[in-house]
């Protein structure tokens, strides 16, 4: 059946208001075509200023990806452009397929047919709308090696580009509890190769345009110097590394943000108790392994539970972030222990997130977690805490 591209517009401008899984592909190069690419595959998703396409393009060598809007997608212009280059597009949705085909003579015919069974689920597929996205690259990403010079997510690093942006969704969630003024100061505090910590950079410097300084702590030396070499290349500003001991470090002015990803065992103990001694305004901790509690569990009507390795482990790093979390709320945080990443993606996927209250009388509150506190200790006869312990000089 002959068409024009107005109907194709018209497809398109349907699928793109309703909220329908589709794609375009197209393929089949005209021989006098002006474009390199052998095809080329596009697929929506929800952006901030409006519905966008992930482009995927083969060279017959390697892909080339990008994203366009919307409007470029359903102008006439563009559409000619491709289908004077291409003599097929296919369009697949859940609703229809259409097989469309581009003749020399500038005639267009397209076959409309029922939807593949592929393309049921292609909703489930659809790229994610991630705060940082594919496409154009990112300096600190290339330069860590999680993106190719292109703007292409390095296939065995997608993990940590998840990571990423799921850090960073947090940090959105958190930063009306910032200071809406002057300049942020934030510490990462066992900062190790530092990724997230110039995610942070990078977020709060070009996304909300605010001047900050970020200082990244960590006591192995050759990766604070790897870490300040990257800084000085990408000639970021408001970014330092420190070689030195959490316990030691301290900062020159208050401290906005403390973050604490990962850091192993009870290195998240030494963090927290630096923020609450700084009183920082947010907390954000993701533990790592848990060590110092296993070993004194003890519980005789929880025998079955602890009688194996794996099960005490696992315990132990569950009691550990649950005293955390009380600790910081006996002293005036708000607390929230949420999934930082999916396990699917890491099996250390907790965040301890922490606000500090301001102006109310927590007395009650006080007394309620330490009530709390003291019970979940006592339950499981724990005699010392690295936390309290890290604490014991100011409070």
């Amino acid at each position: 059946m002959q068409t024009t591209i107005a109907e194709i517009i018209a497809v398109l401008r349907d699928l793109a208001k309703g909220d329908t899984a589709f794609s375009l592909h197209f393929s089949n190069p005209q021989k006098d075509s002006v474009l390199r690419y052998r095809k080329i595959t596009l697929r929506p998703f929800a952006a901030k200023g409006g519905l966008r396409f992930s482009m995927v393009a083969w060279d017959g060598v390697k892909e080339i990806q990008n994203t366009i809007g919307l409007g470029e997608v359903l102008s006439e212009k563009w559409l000619v452009e491709q289908l004077t280059s291409f003599k097929q597009l296919q369009i697949r949705s859940v609703k229809s397929d259409y097989h469309i085909f581009s003749n020399r003579d500038g005639s267009i015919r397209w076959l409309k047919r029922p939807p593949t069974s592929a393309e049921r689920t292609m909703m489930h597929d659809r790229p994610k709308n991630y705060l940082l996205s594919e496409g154009q690259p990112i300096p600190f990403l290339v330069a860590l090696g999680v993106m190719t010079k292109e703007g292409r997510v390095v296939k065995a690093e997608y993990d940590k580009f998840r990571q990423v942006n799921r850090f960073l969704e947090t940090v959105r969630d958190i930063y009306e509890d910032l200071p809406a003024e002057d300049t942020l100061q934030v510490v990462d505090l066992g900062c190790g190769s530092a990724l997230l910590t110039f995610a942070l950079h990078y977020f709060l410097q070009v996304h909300y345009k605010r001047d900050l300084h970020i200082y990244g702590v960590d006591i192995k030396q050759e990766t604070i110097a790897k870490c300040n070499d990257i800084a000085v290349s990408l000639r970021l500003t408001g970014i330092s590394f420190h070689h030195c001991d959490i316990a030691d470090w301290q900062p020159q002015q208050p401290v906005d943000l403390v973050v604490s990803l990962h850091a192993c065992d009870t290195a998240t103990d030494s963090a927290l108790a630096q923020a609450i001694k700084w009183q920082s305004g947010v907390i954000l901790a993701a533990p790592c392994c848990h060590h110092q509690l296993a070993g004194q569990l003890k519980n005789a009507e929880q025998a079955a539970l602890l009688g194996h390795g794996i099960l005490r482990e696992k315990t132990a790093a569950l009691i550990s972030d649950a005293l955390r979390a009380a600790a910081l709320e006996m002293r005036g945080w708000s607390c929230t222990v949420m999934e930082f990443v999916d396990s699917v993606h890491t099996p250390k996927n907790l965040l301890i997130r922490a606000i500090k209250r301001r102006g109310a009388d927590s007395n009650a509150l006080f007394e309620n977690r330490q009530a709390a506190y003291d019970a979940l200790k006592n339950t499981w006869r724990i005699e010392t805490f690295a936390l309290e312990e890290f604490l014991k000089t100011d409070y």
